[in-house]
């Protein structure tokens, strides 16, 4: 804890397989506490994965900043990412 404290990062990306686990009732706590833990560190947290609106809802409600997976987009290129950006612009 004291290594995670000391490093030179303010956003912590969680893998995958916690988004992947909030379909197991079961499992919700273990992802809910990290989060929890995260933000208590004073961290911004990053959920990738994300593939359900269940998820989304969830990583919402126990305190999740950011959010990407295929509920949002699939991979783009980098010109890819900016036409969508231009279209997505509010004018």
């Amino acid at each position: 804890m004291n290594l995670l404290k000391r490093l030179p990062f303010h956003i912590i990306k969680i893998d995958k397989s916690f988004a992947d686990e909030i379909a197991i009732v079961s499992e919700h706590q273990i992802t809910a506490s990290i989060i929890n833990l995260l933000k208590q560190l004073g961290y911004l947290v990053i959920a990738e994965g994300l593939e359900s609106y269940h998820q989304l809802y969830h990583l919402k409600q126990w305190g999740c900043d950011f959010a990407q997976g295929y509920l949002m987009s699939k991979p783009l290129s980098e010109d890819q990412l900016a036409v969508q950006s231009n279209f997505l612009s509010p004018t």
